[in-house]
């Protein structure tokens, strides 16, 4: 017996070593410690612990045809203690399964070996759970498992077999034997799995230090790299480039300062850069220098005296030479910026000379940013009658337009901001000077881009006096329209006048298909009233006529005028007969009733008139001198009746 059990305990060792050469090569490259606790790692063992466990039971000692006494409880502690809870149940799993197929068959034996079996395999997941150190842990599932195991013989031998003495004989050796064996088997699986850690710990560091040379070989091919980067780039470079000590000695330069400064290399090196800088830049240069010298990043602008004497406009941008955190020198690159200097230069002359034109010019011109004054000239302050140009700049340029225009401004201003359109031609707005009064210019618009934003840029033109003349000529020309439209004598429009008058009533009422009347009058036995009272006399009763005559006539489209010597006639247009001959009689009773004397006459004692009358709805087949030929016909018909009294004719008579 003892023989056999030994046996179990050298399989159980035996075993563990294949294990631990299996997990050596399963388990290349990675974390050695982390797979214990990997699930599929667990699950393996707890495959190859059931496996160990059946083995066991073929080297196992025969009590009967169904018992059968062996160490397998130690393949299930052993995975519990180094694989936790799936490799516990996993073991204990197989091995009660192949208990029952190995020896016995389904017999209450059989079952009763596999149920405790299964029992030791959950009280080891158990105590996996215990805080005690992995050895201690071993040792109490060791004994909680044999004690299990000698409960099974108990029943399987006892109570099944009635055979106490071969129970008492186990007893003597066999507890012994998988206490020992079960520590033994500890402490081999933990050399075994704690040199599989230690080898991969000792090829993790020599693939690291094999690693740590590949990229220490890899940084100093890039550091070589760079260095040979580095000589280029401050040989070749188009920029003067120079190293300096700490006491303003060049070290190194490359060409382009050799062609900048005009000197040599072998003269530069080792001398002072001062020298090379002109006085007038001395000061500023050397501050510069003290700021990288005390660890700052500097860019500035400096005057260079170049071996010929010119001098040379240069922008260097320096930095701080720094090894294991000390400084000990500087480095820097010098960009000769003497063309940009000049065009900046031309640049600003320019602008000086634009600006010079823009305050001097004749003109108001100013820049609008939405409706705010951003830039206004001098002409301004004479225009608005300000005392400086301060008190228009951020102003809302509506402050200064009439009421009236500002709308008509604010469309156009809005329109041009969305559109990016300006209307071409001069715009008239009306201006408010500050001393009251209205000053009327031409305003010119355009959209630039002032400040980086866009704007409108304007033009005002003062033009306050040009349309004072211009009224004025509107004014004399108006007059002498009136004057070659009215009659001289009277102040009635002429027959000049007349003729115009009716060719527009005429073409309107054709239009329209509206009726158009005329009056003829004539004054009764003027050249006699001549004789009697005189020429001048004769012109005041014409004056007086022509007087009464727009005194009864009321609508402003009647027209009234001189048609010749004493001859008047009346456009009435809109008008038909009977509204024409009531006209014709106001006009003859009003005349009759400023009781003229007239004692030549052979109708009364006082001026009386003879009136004919015509009106008609032109069509395309008459024309207007018709409807004056019938109106002359009723002035005839009237005088031929007797005078003073209105006779009306029609176009058909005629």
């Amino acid at each position: 017996m003892i023989l056999d059990l030994t046996m179990n305990v050298a399989v159980i060792i035996a075993y563990l070593f294949i294990i631990g050469l299996l997990s050596k090569e399963v388990h290349k490259g990675d974390i050695y410690q982390s797979i214990f606790h990997r699930l599929d790692t667990q699950l393996v063992a707890g495959g190859l612990f059931g496996v160990l466990g059946i083995i066991l039971m073929l080297f196992s000692i025969q009590v009967n045809a169904e018992v059968i006494v062996d160490l397998r409880h130690i393949a299930t502690v052993i995975a519990a203690v180094f694989f936790g809870i799936p490799a516990a149940l996993g073991s204990a799993f197989i091995i009660g399964i192949a208990r029952v197929i190995l020896v016995g068959g389904f017999s209450e034996v059989s079952i009763t070996a596999m149920l405790l079996m299964f029992s030791i395999g959950i009280v080891c997941a158990i105590m996996t759970k215990l805080p005690f150190k992995p050895a201690m842990k071993s040792i109490v599932m060791n004994v909680v498992s044999i004690v299990i195991v000698y409960i099974a013989l108990y029943i399987t031998l006892v109570v099944f077999n009635d055979n106490k003495e071969a129970l008492i004989s186990i007893y003597k050796i066999d507890w012994i034997i998988a206490l020992f064996g079960g520590i033994v088997a500890f402490y081999v699986a933990n050399y075994i799995f704690q040199s599989n850690q230690n080898f991969y710990k000792l090829q993790q560091t020599n693939q690291k230090l094999e690693e740590s040379n590949y990229y220490l070989e890899k940084m100093k091919n890039q550091l070589l790299h760079r260095e040979q980067q580095y000589k280029s780039l401050f040989e070749y470079n188009q920029s003067a480039t120079f190293t300096l000590d700490l006491q303003g000695h060049f070290q190194q330069v490359n060409r382009s300062a050799e062609l900048i400064t005009g000197y040599s290399k072998e003269d530069l090196q080792g001398s002072s850069f001062v020298p090379l800088i002109d006085k007038e830049c001395i000061e500023d240069t050397l501050w510069n220098f003290k700021k990288v010298k005390e660890g700052e990043s500097v860019t500035f602008q400096t005057e260079l005296v170049h071996k010929n004497g010119t001098i040379v406009y240069l922008t260097v941008n320096t930095a701080p030479i720094i090894i294991e955190e000390e400084i000990i020198g500087v480095i820097g690159v010098a960009h000769d910026i003497s063309v940009q200097k000049q065009t900046e230069k031309k640049i600003q002359e320019s602008e000086e000379q634009y600006r010079s034109l823009i305050h001097l010019s004749p003109e108001v011109i100013f820049v609008l940013k939405d409706t705010k004054i951003e830039f206004i000239n001098d002409k301004a302050l004479s225009f608005i009658g300000v005392d400086q140009i301060e008190d228009l700049l951020g102003e809302s340029i509506f402050e200064f337009i009439h009421p009236e225009d500002r709308e008509l401004v604010a469309y156009r201003i809005t329109r041009a901001m969305e559109t990016n359109e300006v209307s071409k031609r001069l715009n008239d707005v009306r201006f408010l000077h500050r001393a009251g009064n209205i000053v009327q210019a031409n305003v010119g618009t355009k959209l630039i881009e002032y400040n980086g934003q866009k704007a409108i840029m304007g033009i005002i033109h003062d033009v306050t006096e040009q349309k004072e003349i211009e009224q004025q000529l509107k004014d004399a020309n108006q007059m002498l329209r009136e004057l070659s439209q009215l009659d001289g004598l009277t102040g009635i429009p002429n027959r000049r006048y007349y003729d115009e008058t009716l060719a527009t009533e005429w073409d309107d009422a054709l239009a329209n298909r509206r009726a158009l009347s005329l009056v003829m009058l004539d004054i009764d036995h003027f050249k006699f009233y001549n004789d009697t009272y005189g020429h001048l006399q004769g012109d005041t009763c014409l004056k007086q006529v022509a007087r009464s005559i727009k005194a009864s006539v009321n609508r402003p489209r009647d027209f009234v005028a001189r048609y010749g010597g004493e001859e008047f006639s009346v456009i009435l247009p809109e008008t038909n007969l009977d509204g024409a001959r009531a006209v014709a009689e106001k006009i003859r009773s009003d005349i009759e009733q400023l009781s003229i004397p007239h004692k030549s006459s052979k109708v009364k004692p006082v001026v009386t008139v003879s009136v004919g009358v015509a009106s008609v709805i032109p069509q395309e087949h008459i024309n207007k001198e018709d409807l004056i030929q019938a109106a002359d016909s009723g002035l005839y018909v009237a005088k031929e009746n007797g005078r003073n009294q209105v006779k009306a004719d029609t176009i058909d008579n005629i």
